[in-house]
């Protein structure tokens, strides 16, 4: 569920709370805690589905690219503190955001390498069905619900994934106590069952607070309509206004759900392994029981939230070669002169590939591209310190560009509103009433302009120079009380496009 002004949590973890003071074995600090880490988590967004509807694994992933990419261009483009995300929210305010960002980089994160544009559509069309429910969980005449899309449209144009993102939305994806991230090595190549990639979510969001401590054992519980929500379980509306869940028994949920996703889970070999068990509190509560312990391998974080898309097209360049166990190779990737080095050995292994003739045709570019991973660390160390600064003027670069187009895109719908609204009021007056206007005008031009623009103005009319055009517009503007306030009012609802890179 979407956590913002406009969206709160879910009456079931309220309801989890109020059934917490009834059931004395539960300890009701643990729950605040457990409850504003979901808050945090990534997994607000998959509480969000409307019942009945079930997101496919891929569609999923669409959900967590975008999600991720939002927030990515957020902080290239405004930065990734408080201050710098209240500018940003403050100068979309209620206007739809209408974010694009490249197919390429899209089908990257998520994994998705085919050029199948049929199904490519039915993902995004499935993305732009997705609906969030808010409560604010009173009753009576109190009560207040609404159901809404997290996004107004989605669609694939001119090369670019766009998703039109209404206030609500944009608000809750982007505040400073959610955060996305999108490891596209672990959840897009090695998840491929939804129920897996929510339930890898879930036990990372815990693992992570564990692991800070040093623990590298632990158990925690979670109810079980918390569970069924935060794995997106399908479920409908009974008469009686309650949930009723597919997969409604104890043991179905365990043989359908959990059993299959904990198997795929611990055998993508990641940082931790998982086990569960159910128990059934004396006031009825059924609650779910994890034990996680991590595993030997090291945690290899690959500065995800940073180099997502970076690492993701990496990541495809080694497909393309055909490198076996990815993994081992991009896990010495942990910093951002590693990513600096993998392009720069990509460039080199494309350049071999495109410049060898039939007769020098590189047989093995798997085995081409590991060894000029070897061999060119000295040769990049010459280059990196030029290749960072480059890195940092595109990065200014860019960031000044999409804030020079988004003021530019501002500034002209101001001024596209501004002229009809007052076209509207100008031309509801009768000829009468135009021809008083004018006269009135005509009256204030020697003081405002001089004698000489009121001479060209008497003679040949109010559209006679840009000066005096101009001046006449802001005379009509103060005539018809168009205000500043007026024309960001009457564009509350403008899209303004923004792109990722």
């Amino acid at each position: 569920m979407l956590t913002s002004k406009g969206l709160t949590l879910h009456s079931q973890v309220l309801q989890l709370m109020k059934l917490a003071q009834a059931c004395t074995k539960m300890n009701n600090k643990k729950l605040k805690t457990e409850t504003a880490l979901l808050q945090k988590s990534s997994l607000s967004l998959h509480r969000t589905i409307q019942p009945g509807v079930t997101l496919t694994a891929v569609q999923r992933k669409s959900l967590n690219a975008l999600h991720y990419a939002l927030q990515s261009y957020v902080r290239q483009t405004f930065g990734d503190t408080k201050t710098d995300i209240a500018k940003f929210n403050a100068l979309y305010a209620d206007k739809i955001m209408d974010f694009k960002i490249k197919r390429k980089a899209f089908e990257a994160l998520i994994s998705y390498m085919s050029r199948n544009n049929v199904y490519l559509k039915d993902v995004l069309r499935q993305l732009s069905r997705i609906q969030a429910d808010w409560s604010n969980n009173l009753t009576g005449s109190k009560e207040n619900y609404s159901f809404m899309n997290i996004f107004m449209e989605a669609g694939l144009e001119d090369g670019y994934v766009h998703v039109k993102i209404p206030p609500q939305t944009r608000n809750a994806l982007v505040s400073d106590n959610v955060e996305a991230t999108i490891d596209v090595i672990k959840i897009s190549q090695n998840l491929n069952g939804k129920y897996a990639i929510s339930l890898y979510e879930l036990i990372r969001s815990y693992f992570e607070k564990e692991a800070q401590a040093g623990i590298d054992e632990f158990t925690f519980e979670i109810e079980d309509e918390i569970l069924r929500n935060a794995l997106n379980v399908p479920f409908s509306w009974n008469k009686k206004g309650g949930k009723e869940f597919s997969y409604g028994t104890t043991g179905k949920l365990h043989d359908k759900v959990l059993k299959p996703a904990i198997s795929e889970v611990n055998e993508a070999d990641f940082e931790f392994k998982v086990s569960c068990s159910h128990t059934r509190l004396g006031c009825g509560t059924l609650i779910w029981q994890f034990s996680v312990l991590k595993t030997n391998i090291a945690q290899h974080r690959l500065v995800a939230n940073e180099f997502a898309s970076e690492l993701a097209e990496i990541t495809q360049a080694l497909k393309r070669y055909g490198v076996k166990r990815t993994y081992e190779v991009l896990s010495k990737i942990t910093n951002e002169r590693d990513v600096l080095y993998f392009q720069y050995c990509i460039r080199q292994v494309d350049a071999a590939l495109r410049s060898r003739s039939k007769e020098n045709k590189i047989q093995n570019p798997a085995g081409y591209f590991l060894k000029t991973l070897e061999q060119n660390v000295e040769a990049f160390e010459e280059e990196y310190t030029e290749l960072q600064r480059k890195r940092e003027e595109q990065v200014t670069k860019a960031r000044q560009n999409e804030l020079n187009k988004l003021e530019e895109q501002i500034q002209k719908a101001q001024a596209n509103q501004r002229l009809k609204i007052r076209q509207a009021h100008y031309e509801a007056l009768s000829i009468d009433e135009q021809e008083d206007l004018k006269q009135e005008y005509l009256s204030t031009v020697s003081e405002t302009l001089g004698r000489k623009y009121y001479q060209v103005a008497l003679e040949q009319g109010v559209e006679a120079s840009p000066m005096i055009r101009g001046n006449w517009n802001k005379f009509l503007d103060g005539k018809f009380g168009i205000t500043d306030d007026v024309i960001d009012q009457a564009l509350e609802n403008m899209p303004l496009t923004s792109t990722f890179r």
